[in-house]
């Protein structure tokens, strides 16, 4: 069956696994001010660039204590 998304990878089934952990099982959605929204959806990686960003800030943000300073 051909993809419905003419950008979506084929690799790996419906969704590609991005890095070494696997993708959760559920998906989170939100909306965003329009303006916001425009810019996201009109960036031809949007879907990369979102799960990018948001484990960026992740990270950065609420996995702070959980590093371990060298």
């Amino acid at each position: 069956m051909p993809l419905q998304n003419p950008r979506q990878r084929s690799e790996g089934g419906t969704f590609t696994q991005v890095g070494e952990e696997p993708l959760s099982k559920q998906v989170i959605g939100i909306r965003l001010p329009e303006s916001i929204h425009t810019i996201v959806h009109n960036l031809p990686n949007r879907t990369e660039w979102l799960r990018r960003v948001i484990t960026e800030a992740a990270m950065q943000e609420l996995m702070e204590g959980d590093r371990v300073d060298e």
